[in-house]
């Protein structure tokens, strides 16, 4: 029998984290940064999060990915706000969920493949983009990109 109680509290682990960080994506390129080098991408029991590159050394890998030079947060949180990302975030969530212990290793595996989709549907994107502005170099599809909902 589905537990309804603990589906309705992942899904609001699901939308605060998922709003947490398009939120901190935001705030990232209000202040100009437009690389996410350095930084991972967590799964954990309160959702998937945004590691600066100083915190960095302390999340297990075994649950996170780390984002490649030159990714611009606007593409990473377009991916994450897609249905594809929310499934994939969803999928996190609910791994986490059900192993409150500890998530084992075969989870950890599909826990990191999930955001390796995340990250994998963000870097075709930014590659598209990228084509766009090759062909048009007067478009500038960053802004335009940053607030897409």
């Amino acid at each position: 029998m589905v537990d309804m109680k603990k589906v309705r509290e992942q899904e609001k682990i699901l939308a605060t984290s998922t709003h947490d960080l398009s939120h901190k994506l935001h705030e990232m390129l209000s202040c100009g940064e437009t690389d996410l080098a350095g930084h991972l991408l967590e799964g954990t029991a309160k959702g998937v999060i945004l590691r600066s590159p100083a915190e960095a050394q302390t999340v297990p890998t075994s649950t996170s990915v780390e984002l490649p030079d030159g990714l611009h947060p606007a593409m990473l949180d377009n991916a994450a706000l897609s249905p594809r990302g929310q499934v994939a975030f969803a999928y996190v969530v609910f791994i986490f969920g059900q192993f409150p212990q500890g998530v084992p290793a075969k989870y950890r595996q599909q826990v990191r493949q999930a955001l390796e989709t995340v990250l994998e549907e963000a870097k075709a994107v930014q590659a598209f983009v990228e084509v766009l502005v090759h062909t048009d170099p007067s478009h500038d599809p960053w802004p335009a990109a940053a607030s897409v909902h």
